[in-house]
Protein backbone atom coordinates (compact mmCIF):
# COMPACT_ATOMS: atom_id res chain seq x y z
CA UNK A 1 0.00 0.00 0.00
CA UNK A 2 1.38 3.25 -0.93
CA UNK A 3 -0.32 6.06 1.00
CA UNK A 4 2.23 8.80 -0.55
CA UNK A 5 5.09 9.76 -2.96
CA UNK A 6 7.57 8.89 -0.10
CA UNK A 7 5.88 5.54 1.34
CA UNK A 8 5.31 5.04 4.55
CA UNK A 9 7.68 2.89 6.94
CA UNK A 10 5.18 0.02 6.40
CA UNK A 11 3.45 -1.80 4.10
CA UNK A 12 -0.07 -4.41 3.83
CA UNK A 13 -1.62 -6.41 1.58
CA UNK A 14 -4.75 -7.42 2.60
CA UNK A 15 -7.80 -6.37 0.76
CA UNK A 16 -9.84 -4.13 2.41
CA UNK A 17 -13.68 -3.07 2.26
CA UNK A 18 -15.87 -0.34 3.60
CA UNK A 19 -18.66 1.66 3.41
CA UNK A 20 -19.69 5.31 4.67
CA UNK A 21 -22.89 7.25 5.24
CA UNK A 22 -22.48 10.93 6.46
CA UNK A 23 -24.53 14.06 6.66
CA UNK A 24 -23.42 17.84 6.48
CA UNK A 25 -24.70 21.35 6.80
CA UNK A 26 -25.10 23.29 3.90
CA UNK A 27 -21.81 24.56 4.85
CA UNK A 28 -20.07 21.72 4.97
CA UNK A 29 -19.70 20.96 8.99
CA UNK A 30 -20.45 16.99 9.49
CA UNK A 31 -23.60 16.32 11.65
CA UNK A 32 -24.04 12.43 10.87
CA UNK A 33 -21.22 9.51 10.50
CA UNK A 34 -22.23 5.64 10.08
CA UNK A 35 -20.04 3.01 8.68
CA UNK A 36 -17.60 -0.09 8.74
CA UNK A 37 -14.74 -1.68 7.65
CA UNK A 38 -12.98 -5.09 6.85
CA UNK A 39 -9.56 -6.02 5.95
CA UNK A 40 -9.30 -9.64 4.99
CA UNK A 41 -6.31 -12.06 5.49
CA UNK A 42 -2.85 -10.74 4.51
CA UNK A 43 0.25 -9.41 5.98
CA UNK A 44 1.43 -6.28 7.60
CA UNK A 45 5.02 -5.81 7.41
CA UNK A 46 6.73 -2.60 9.56
CA UNK A 47 9.90 -3.37 7.11
CA UNK A 48 11.56 -4.02 11.16
CA UNK A 49 14.44 -6.93 10.95
CA UNK A 50 13.98 -7.58 14.82
CA UNK A 51 10.52 -7.38 14.40
CA UNK A 52 10.83 -11.12 12.95
CA UNK A 53 9.01 -10.50 9.68
CA UNK A 54 5.57 -9.52 8.68
CA UNK A 55 3.19 -10.13 10.69
CA UNK A 56 -0.28 -12.02 9.34
CA UNK A 57 -3.76 -10.84 10.26
CA UNK A 58 -6.95 -13.42 9.40
CA UNK A 59 -9.31 -10.41 9.74
CA UNK A 60 -9.68 -6.93 11.21
CA UNK A 61 -13.27 -5.39 11.14
CA UNK A 62 -14.88 -2.31 13.08
CA UNK A 63 -17.57 -0.21 12.76
CA UNK A 64 -17.49 4.28 13.37
CA UNK A 65 -20.20 6.55 14.26
CA UNK A 66 -20.50 10.13 15.08
CA UNK A 67 -21.95 10.62 18.85
CA UNK A 68 -24.21 13.62 19.48
CA UNK A 69 -20.92 15.73 20.99
CA UNK A 70 -19.29 15.35 17.25
CA UNK A 71 -16.76 12.63 18.70
CA UNK A 72 -15.72 9.84 16.40
CA UNK A 73 -17.38 6.67 18.38
CA UNK A 74 -15.11 3.50 17.39
CA UNK A 75 -17.33 0.34 17.90
CA UNK A 76 -16.56 -3.78 17.88
CA UNK A 77 -13.20 -3.17 16.72
CA UNK A 78 -11.24 -6.49 16.21
CA UNK A 79 -8.02 -7.82 15.18
CA UNK A 80 -7.37 -11.51 14.72
CA UNK A 81 -4.61 -13.52 13.57
CA UNK A 82 -4.95 -17.23 14.85
CA UNK A 83 -5.34 -17.49 18.19
CA UNK A 84 -4.35 -13.90 19.00
CA UNK A 85 -6.73 -11.07 18.88
CA UNK A 86 -7.76 -8.14 19.92
CA UNK A 87 -11.05 -6.10 20.67
CA UNK A 88 -11.47 -2.80 21.90
CA UNK A 89 -13.92 0.20 21.29
CA UNK A 90 -13.82 4.04 22.07
CA UNK A 91 -13.57 7.59 21.54
CA UNK A 92 -11.72 9.95 18.97
CA UNK A 93 -12.83 13.41 19.87
CA UNK A 94 -11.32 16.43 17.56
CA UNK A 95 -10.50 20.17 18.28
CA UNK A 96 -13.90 21.94 20.29
CA UNK A 97 -14.21 25.07 20.75
CA UNK A 98 -11.13 26.32 22.96
CA UNK A 99 -9.41 22.53 23.29
CA UNK A 100 -6.92 22.82 20.38
CA UNK A 101 -6.55 18.78 20.92
CA UNK A 102 -7.30 15.79 19.58
CA UNK A 103 -8.37 13.01 22.34
CA UNK A 104 -8.15 9.17 21.94
CA UNK A 105 -9.79 7.14 24.91
CA UNK A 106 -10.13 3.21 24.15
CA UNK A 107 -10.80 0.39 26.25
CA UNK A 108 -10.51 -3.49 25.52
CA UNK A 109 -11.29 -6.24 27.77
CA UNK A 110 -10.40 -9.33 25.74
CA UNK A 111 -6.71 -9.30 24.31
CA UNK A 112 -4.36 -12.79 24.16
CA UNK A 113 -1.46 -12.30 22.53
CA UNK A 114 0.16 -15.75 21.31
CA UNK A 115 3.50 -16.72 21.12
CA UNK A 116 5.59 -17.51 18.13
CA UNK A 117 5.69 -21.42 19.34
CA UNK A 118 2.67 -23.12 20.32
CA UNK A 119 4.59 -24.24 24.15
CA UNK A 120 4.86 -20.20 24.59
CA UNK A 121 2.59 -18.80 27.34
CA UNK A 122 -0.13 -16.37 25.81
CA UNK A 123 -0.34 -12.97 27.48
CA UNK A 124 -3.88 -12.25 28.31
CA UNK A 125 -5.48 -9.08 29.48
CA UNK A 126 -8.94 -8.59 30.25
CA UNK A 127 -9.20 -4.59 31.23
CA UNK A 128 -7.31 -2.19 29.25
CA UNK A 129 -7.53 1.31 29.00
CA UNK A 130 -5.87 3.95 26.89
CA UNK A 131 -5.76 7.67 26.94
CA UNK A 132 -3.67 10.02 24.73
CA UNK A 133 -3.87 13.69 23.47
CA UNK A 134 -2.65 14.99 20.03
CA UNK A 135 -1.12 18.41 19.59
CA UNK A 136 -0.58 18.81 15.51
CA UNK A 137 0.30 22.06 16.30
CA UNK A 138 3.08 21.73 18.67
CA UNK A 139 3.41 18.25 16.77
CA UNK A 140 3.06 16.03 20.49
CA UNK A 141 1.30 12.96 21.00
CA UNK A 142 1.56 12.16 24.55
CA UNK A 143 -0.13 8.95 25.81
CA UNK A 144 -1.69 9.90 29.56
CA UNK A 145 -2.90 6.60 30.64
CA UNK A 146 -1.94 3.32 29.70
CA UNK A 147 -3.17 0.57 32.09
CA UNK A 148 -2.88 -3.05 31.26
CA UNK A 149 -4.43 -5.84 33.31
CA UNK A 150 -5.00 -9.45 33.10
CA UNK A 151 -5.02 -12.72 35.41
CA UNK A 152 -1.51 -12.92 35.73
CA UNK A 153 0.07 -9.97 34.64
CA UNK A 154 -0.23 -5.61 35.39
CA UNK A 155 1.07 -2.63 33.93
CA UNK A 156 1.21 0.91 33.40
CA UNK A 157 2.92 2.70 30.53
CA UNK A 158 3.53 6.00 29.86
CA UNK A 159 4.55 7.96 26.69
CA UNK A 160 5.58 11.64 24.95
CA UNK A 161 6.84 11.88 21.65
CA UNK A 162 7.75 15.16 20.26
CA UNK A 163 8.63 15.83 16.64
CA UNK A 164 11.15 18.68 15.78
CA UNK A 165 13.59 19.02 13.08
CA UNK A 166 16.36 17.22 14.34
CA UNK A 167 14.02 14.05 14.85
CA UNK A 168 11.37 12.61 17.80
CA UNK A 169 12.28 12.80 21.21
CA UNK A 170 10.83 10.51 23.18
CA UNK A 171 9.66 9.42 26.76
CA UNK A 172 8.77 6.34 28.07
CA UNK A 173 8.14 5.43 32.02
CA UNK A 174 6.68 2.04 32.17
CA UNK A 175 5.68 -0.34 35.46
CA UNK A 176 4.95 -3.87 35.63
CA UNK A 177 4.74 -7.26 37.12
CA UNK A 178 3.06 -10.66 36.70
CA UNK A 179 3.97 -13.81 34.77
CA UNK A 180 7.65 -12.97 33.26
CA UNK A 181 6.51 -14.62 30.46
CA UNK A 182 3.49 -13.22 29.79
CA UNK A 183 5.34 -9.67 29.82
CA UNK A 184 8.28 -10.73 27.49
CA UNK A 185 4.88 -10.83 24.76
CA UNK A 186 4.26 -7.10 25.19
CA UNK A 187 8.09 -5.71 25.32
CA UNK A 188 8.63 -3.49 22.04
CA UNK A 189 10.45 -4.19 19.19
CA UNK A 190 11.89 -1.45 18.75
CA UNK A 191 13.68 -1.31 22.76
CA UNK A 192 16.83 -2.85 22.91
CA UNK A 193 15.92 -5.55 20.30
CA UNK A 194 19.00 -7.89 20.65
CA UNK A 195 18.33 -8.10 24.62
CA UNK A 196 14.41 -9.16 23.73
CA UNK A 197 15.49 -12.03 21.17
CA UNK A 198 17.94 -13.19 23.98
CA UNK A 199 14.95 -13.32 26.29
CA UNK A 200 12.31 -14.74 24.01
CA UNK A 201 14.55 -17.33 22.90
CA UNK A 202 16.41 -18.47 26.57
CA UNK A 203 13.98 -17.38 29.08
CA UNK A 204 11.63 -20.54 29.76
CA UNK A 205 9.67 -19.55 33.36
CA UNK A 206 9.79 -16.92 36.23
CA UNK A 207 7.74 -14.39 37.69
CA UNK A 208 8.30 -10.73 37.52
CA UNK A 209 8.02 -9.70 41.06
CA UNK A 210 8.31 -5.83 39.75
CA UNK A 211 9.79 -3.73 37.18
CA UNK A 212 10.48 -0.20 35.95
CA UNK A 213 11.83 1.23 33.29
CA UNK A 214 12.45 4.96 32.40
CA UNK A 215 13.92 6.93 29.05
CA UNK A 216 14.12 10.32 28.06
CA UNK A 217 15.97 10.58 24.83
CA UNK A 218 16.52 13.80 22.77
CA UNK A 219 16.63 13.11 19.05
CA UNK A 220 20.16 12.19 18.98
CA UNK A 221 19.60 9.59 21.45
CA UNK A 222 16.44 8.28 19.53
CA UNK A 223 18.17 8.06 16.47
CA UNK A 224 21.06 5.85 18.49
CA UNK A 225 18.33 3.50 19.64
CA UNK A 226 17.20 2.69 15.95
CA UNK A 227 20.53 1.74 15.15
CA UNK A 228 21.21 -0.24 17.15
CA UNK A 229 23.73 2.10 19.46
CA UNK A 230 23.98 3.13 22.84
CA UNK A 231 22.62 6.53 23.70
CA UNK A 232 23.80 8.76 26.97
CA UNK A 233 23.75 6.51 30.14
CA UNK A 234 21.65 8.75 32.13
CA UNK A 235 19.03 9.02 29.71
CA UNK A 236 18.13 4.93 31.25
CA UNK A 237 17.09 4.02 34.26
CA UNK A 238 15.91 0.38 34.64
CA UNK A 239 15.28 -2.06 37.70
CA UNK A 240 13.96 -5.56 37.93
CA UNK A 241 13.13 -8.05 40.95
CA UNK A 242 12.94 -11.60 39.63
CA UNK A 243 11.60 -14.64 41.39
CA UNK A 244 11.78 -18.79 40.63
CA UNK A 245 13.01 -17.47 36.62
CA UNK A 246 14.37 -20.71 34.27
CA UNK A 247 16.72 -19.80 31.57
CA UNK A 248 19.28 -21.08 29.03
CA UNK A 249 22.22 -19.01 29.97
CA UNK A 250 24.17 -20.56 27.84
CA UNK A 251 23.88 -22.15 24.44
CA UNK A 252 24.22 -26.23 24.71
CA UNK A 253 23.25 -26.00 28.47
CA UNK A 254 20.29 -26.48 29.89
CA UNK A 255 18.14 -24.28 31.72
CA UNK A 256 19.07 -23.12 35.08
CA UNK A 257 16.06 -22.95 37.21
CA UNK A 258 14.92 -21.65 40.80
CA UNK A 259 16.89 -18.18 39.91
CA UNK A 260 15.73 -14.99 41.65
CA UNK A 261 17.54 -12.37 40.71
CA UNK A 262 17.46 -8.11 40.64
CA UNK A 263 19.60 -6.27 38.11
CA UNK A 264 19.43 -2.64 36.53
CA UNK A 265 19.73 -1.68 32.61
CA UNK A 266 21.01 1.48 31.86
Amino acid sequence: LRLAPNPPGFTFDSPVSFHFSARSTPSGALTGLEGAFSLGAGAFDPHDPDNGGPVAIDEATGEISLDPQGRYKLNRVEILAGPTHVRFAGLVAPPAGPDPLWRISLHSGDILMTGARPEEPAAKLDNVDFEAHVDAADKTFEIDKFTLRGPRLSGDFGARFHITDAGPEVKLDLVGAGSLMEALRLWPTFINPDARKWCLESIRAGELASGTFKADWDAAAFNAVMHKQAPPADSVDGRFTLRNASAVLLPGLPATSGMDATGTIT
